[in-house]
């Protein structure tokens, strides 16, 4: 990722008020009808959204679908976490050739998934905090 999709990422980042971490990166998928599914880069997660790229276009206010798979192995268990929810496009900008980054939050997710998503953030980031103090 280029530093002006990096600082981009950043400033959307900043204006949420969710635990989130940059600290991984989940390929997934999205859909706007619940049926036709395209792969997406979350370069960022809360339990308030996620930051994405993609080469499909979708507007500011679109419903989407999210499909995300976290692997077990930055789990440290033996199963995914699967988090399936319902989102709104929050913003978009253009970075490169046919690739944009979007922000968008969640409007439906399960109290669980929520949950999930907090300890999961709170792990990558004391795990990140401790890798720097070394």
């Amino acid at each position: 990722m280029d530093n002006t999709t990096k600082e981009y990422l950043s400033l959307i980042s900043n204006k949420r008020k969710s635990v989130r971490t940059d600290n991984l990166t989940i390929t997934s998928k999205i859909s706007e009808d619940n049926k036709n599914w395209s792969d997406i880069e979350v370069s960022d997660i809360s339990s308030g959204g996620v930051q994405f790229c993609s080469d499909k276009s979708f507007e500011k206010e679109a419903a989407v679908w999210l499909d995300l798979l976290i692997d077990p192995l930055i789990l440290l268990r033996h199963n995914q976490l699967h988090i399936q929810a319902q989102g709104e496009v929050l913003a978009s900008r253009h970075v490169q050739n046919n690739m944009s980054v979007y922000a968008a939050k969640f409007t439906n997710i399960s109290p669980a998934s929520e949950t999930e998503l907090d300890m999961l953030i709170q792990h990558m980031n004391d795990k990140f905090d401790s890798e720097k103090s070394h």
